[in-house]
């Protein structure tokens, strides 16, 4: 085909053609491969696979999907590229839109060329069959690298990805059905216990996911190193004791964490069961094709997108894995291009000295997302094809260092982050499997606990490199290798850590393969390893990871993790707080207000609100308290190009940020915001972050420090009232456990309790308000729900004095309870929704009352319960105790018993579900009165912004439908 090409004058007046080719000459220097003749064309037109149609730029490089960029200046909103797609003639599921500025009007093509070269801005967008375009609206401005490196993941289409990704899975599942079948019940119980051990996959599926990476790995290198895999991958021609030959050849270099254990299965098996290998074998290699065929290249790999497809027990174990989208969006905001030097970027030598940690490593996702952002900015800081090669292969000797208790989740983590080069040979790795239930050496005692194990050693075996195999008739021991973590030795941790929890001796350490007893030995190892960090255990074991983290990264260096919501809010959390903004600075938080709802998760299946964290250690020990930028998103990008690239406007906006809020911009469109949050105590809650309007999440936090602020009018006033907190106004508890046990439940507490049938059986001994019940509960004054028998006379005696009149909501559901403070006609025991306040003072118990189920009340305690669902805030009985609060005590005595009495007079009155406290006329009655109590001026013109900003709080109204239509007819 032949292209003509437009010579433009020397004066300039660059037509859209000449950028055109001025783009393509650019985007060929972005990454060593774009560089060969033909892949990047720019006025491609005439037959072939175009049809005669010209596009303006066509991308069309190996191991990824064709493109076609569309340039215009000013931008035509995408029009030119979804003409593209919509082309059936071309058939691309992508195209991108290039908005080109009007400085290059005035500049020739040569002049244009090197404009981009040097980083000249331009604006673009990609769009994607289905109607996908982002950003919706506008252009993402950046250079011709961000461009490429947008391109480069961008190209791949989330739809594709699933629809290969389910493919191969049918193939997966069709080569273990065939193993099933085929293979004598004594061999697969024999290779499942030498396959499966510590899997969350039967035995059989387990031996499928080895052949498909092996065959998927051993693909790549005999396209980059013939000399070591010459054996042709055909599904007509393949033969297992070929195979064996040919891989145990390639284990003669390395790649053995990929190669042992799938040959292994293999010698076992096709010695006497040929055929049937023969078949499973075909089903996978249908698989490779399919990937093969696709152009997904890297785009796609065994551990992100297809294990949590076959993984049978994943949530048993809390071992959920973390979506790749997530993962390159933690990537770009934990390594940053301003970390280093073009120079140090562009290194070859770089891993050498830079070192990236995963210690719950799972199928890899999250290395291989630091090792393509480490990647990506050595390439645009100049890097070639050869130094490349040279970063990638040290990246495995060296640079990155990876474990897991999950064997085959190892083994995937090793061959995916392979596959993200090119074929480089490398010696040893530092990523592996860490053993869990074995006995230990060390004085601690007790059993392995896996990666918690680094917390008292800076190194540990392997568990791949001591399997005994067999070959040729003899047993043969692989050499041992070790995982090394030292401490203070990391440059960046990236890691989403397991979330469980000891409950009853269930959950933490629930893996495949471990007894009960294994399970609480290594539940006892656990408490020693932590006893001296500043983790509690109630936390579960992120919280621990968090700390581990801390002890291995650099002072300097910095982590990135993915954790549950229930970081930021809960008490069991605070020590880890405290030691996280005394230790270090730069502190981003990233969350979907909300809570859980699906395409909100950022790891599959946990169905829990998730957030990510960022931070930097510091290099001097300060006493200072660092802020936290906490950061709404309005929803969590689900796609890795995009993720990229609201990576980098998070952080744009972070270094711009001069106020205590600012939005975060994609385009033309905001896509998030940004709040200053300043904890008043090291260990306080970031109340801040999930709230969708940041500048309410300022109000909130001065309105628990005692401050009320007009969000029309920014007007700040101090309550006529110092504040505390709970525990200083009353006697707060006793919890449940103390309390008792419902009948058949666990033994504990001191009575039995049975429900109340009618009114009647509410006065009497031993009352209890034990749950919560939206609809009997609506009102401030309530009956009791439970009646108890003594179980326990000492228990009981230990907790006859502490039956009260006031009770505070534990798992607050704003969506359909009334209240967040609730009190009864006669002195009664709290329960498992409810606490009990104690306090002599009958005033202060009615003054408090109207205070907690205010709008003011309600506010101060969304800051502090936990937004991990949505429509609800949940807090721990000791988290309780520091909820802030007006010090009631203070008031002068008459007004004190104004409130009282203002009590009385509303305490029948009905009440509406809390989140729509905007349009409740009986709240605002309540509003009223805690405002006379204060001596502020009337609740309306104050108070009404407040209540229609928290009410449209998705972590308040939690999507509730009848919330929502009200919310809509407040705005007609």
């Amino acid at each position: 085909m032949v292209v003509t090409k437009i010579i433009m004058s020397n004066k300039g007046n660059l037509h859209e053609q000449g950028f055109n080719y001025a783009l393509a000459a650019a985007l060929r220097k972005c990454f060593p491969a774009w560089s060969t003749d033909g892949y990047i064309s720019a006025e491609r037109a005439g037959a072939g696979d175009y049809g005669g149609r010209r596009i303006d730029i066509s991308v069309d490089i190996p191991d990824m999907p064709r493109v076609a960029v569309e340039c215009a200046y000013g931008g035509d909103d995408g029009k030119d590229a979804a003409n593209r797609i919509a082309d059936e003639g071309i058939r691309l599921d992508t195209a991108i839109s290039v908005n080109i500025p009007p400085a290059f009007q005035g500049m020739t093509e040569q002049q244009a060329e090197t404009a981009l070269d040097a980083g000249a801005q331009i604006g673009y967008a990609v769009l994607q069959r289905g109607g996908y375009r982002f950003p919706r609206p506008g252009y993402i401005t950046g250079g011709v690298r961000d461009l490429a490196a947008f391109m480069q993941v961008a190209s791949v289409s989330k739809d594709s990805v699933e629809e290969v990704a389910d493919e191969v899975v049918g193939r997966i599942n069709r080569a273990a059905a065939t193993l099933a079948a085929g293979l004598p019940a004594t061999d697969i119980a024999d290779i499942s216990a030498r396959m499966s051990q510590r899997s969350t996959l039967t035995g059989m599926r387990t031996i499928a996911v080895l052949w498909l990476d092996a065959l998927l790995v051993q693909n790549m290198i005999r396209r980059a190193n013939p000399a070591i895999a010459k054996l042709p991958l055909h599904t007509e021609t393949v033969r297992p004791q070929s195979l064996v030959k040919e891989w145990r050849k390639i284990l003669e270099t390395n790649w053995r964490s990929i190669f042992e254990p799938a040959v292994v299965a293999l010698e076992r098996a096709a010695a006497s069961y040929d055929k049937c290998i023969g078949e499973a074998l075909r089903a996978l290699l249908e698989g490779v094709e399919i990937l093969n065929s696709a152009r997904l290249g890297s785009h796609i790999n065994v551990g992100a997108e297809l294990f949590p497809k076959i993984s049978e027990d994943r949530k048993q174990a809390a071992a959920f894995y973390t979506m790749p989208s997530t993962a390159e969006l933690l990537a770009a905001l934990t390594i940053e291009a301003r970390d280093r030097g073009r120079g140090d970027w562009r290194d070859p030598d770089l891993f050498k000295r830079m070192k990236i940690a995963d210690l719950a490593c799972g199928t890899g996702t999250l290395l291989r997302a630091g090792l393509h952002r480490v990647a990506m900015l050595h390439t645009a800081n100049g890097g070639d094809a050869d130094s490349l090669g040279v970063l990638y292969r040290d990246s495995m000797e060296s640079g990155l260092t990876g474990a897991d208790v999950s064997p085959i989740a190892s083994h995937l983590s090793v061959s995916s982050l392979v596959l993200e080069g090119s074929g480089q040979k490398y010696s040893t790795s530092n990523i592996g499997w860490v053993g869990v239930g074995h006995k230990t050496a060390s004085r601690l005692g007790g059993l392995s606990t896996g990666s918690l194990e680094f917390f008292v050693k800076s190194d540990t075996a392997d568990v791949f490199s001591t399997h005994e195999t067999v070959h040729h008739g003899k047993k043969e021991q692989t050499p041992r290798t070790w995982i090394k973590a030292e401490d203070a030795s990391f440059d960046y941790i990236l890691m989403n850590p397991p979330y469980s929890r000891t409950r009853k001796g269930q959950s933490a350490f629930d893996i495949a393969g471990l007894s009960g007893d294994q399970r609480k030995g290594c539940q006892k190892r656990w408490s020693k390893l932590t006893a001296d960090q500043p983790a509690d255990k109630r936390a579960g074991m992120a919280a621990s990871f968090l700390c581990l983290a801390r002890n291995k990264v650099k002072p300097g260096g910095k982590i990135g993790f993915v954790l549950p919501l229930t970081a930021a809010f809960a008490q069991s959390w605070d020590k880890t707080r405290e030691m996280l903004v005394t230790e270090f600075e730069n502190i981003l938080a990233v969350a979907v207000p909300g809570g859980s709802a699906g395409a909100k998760n950022m790891s599959a299946d946990t169905h829990m609100g998730e957030m990510l964290l960022t931070a930097t250690r510091k290099k001097t020990e300060t006493e200072n308290i660092s802020p936290v930028l906490c950061i709404a998103l309005d929803k969590l990008p689900g796609r890795c190009g995009e993720a990229g690239e609201v990576g980098r406007a998070i952080m744009q906006a972070v270094q711009t940020l001069t106020d205590s809020h600012c939005q975060v911009f994609a385009g033309a469109a905001e896509i998030g915001r940004i709040a200053r949050f300043e904890p008043a105590q090291a260990s306080s809650p970031w109340s801040h972050l999930s709230a969708h309007n940041a500048e309410l999440g300022v109000v909130a936090s001065k309105l628990a420090s005692g401050v009320l602020e007009d969000l029309a009018t920014q007007q700040q006033t101090k309550l006529n009232c110092p504040f505390t907190t709970l525990d200083k106004l009353f006697t707060v508890g006793p919890t449940h456990h103390r309390i008792g046990h419902m009948r058949g439940g666990d033994p504990i507490g001191a009575f039995v309790l049975d429900k109340i049938q009618n009114e009647n059986d509410a006065l009497g001994r031993n009352r209890a308000l034990w749950v919560a019940n939206a609809k009997t509960q609506t009102a401030l004054r309530v009956l009791p729900t439970h009646k108890g028998v003594v179980a326990d006379q000492k228990a009981a005696a230990a907790i006859v004095d502490k039956r009260g009149t006031l009770h505070y909501a534990r798992g607050l559901r704003w969506t359909s309870q009334k209240l967040v403070a609730a009190t009864t006609p006669h002195p009664v025991y709290g329960g498992a929704a409810w606490t009990t306040l104690q306090a002599d003072d009958e005033n202060l118990l009615r003054a408090f009352a109207l205070w907690a189920n205010s709008t003011l009340g309600a506010v101060v305690h969304w800051t502090r319960g936990s937004r991990t669902q949505q429509g609800r805030a949940g807090v721990q009985v000791n988290a309780i105790k520091q909820i802030p609060c007006p010090d009631l005590r203070q008031l002068p005595p008459p007004r004190l018993a104004a409130a009282a009495a203002a009590f009385d007079r509303l305490a029948a009155r009905q009440l509406l579900p809390v989140c729509q406290l905007h349009a409740d006329p009986a709240r605002h009655e309540i509003d009223q009165a805690v405002m006379e109590m204060l001596d502020l001026p009337p609740a309306p013109a104050t108070l009404a912004p407040l209540r229609r900003l928290w009410c449209a709080e998705p972590s308040v109204h939690g999507g509730n439908a009848q919330a929502l239509v009200m919310l809509n007819s407040q705005k007609q």
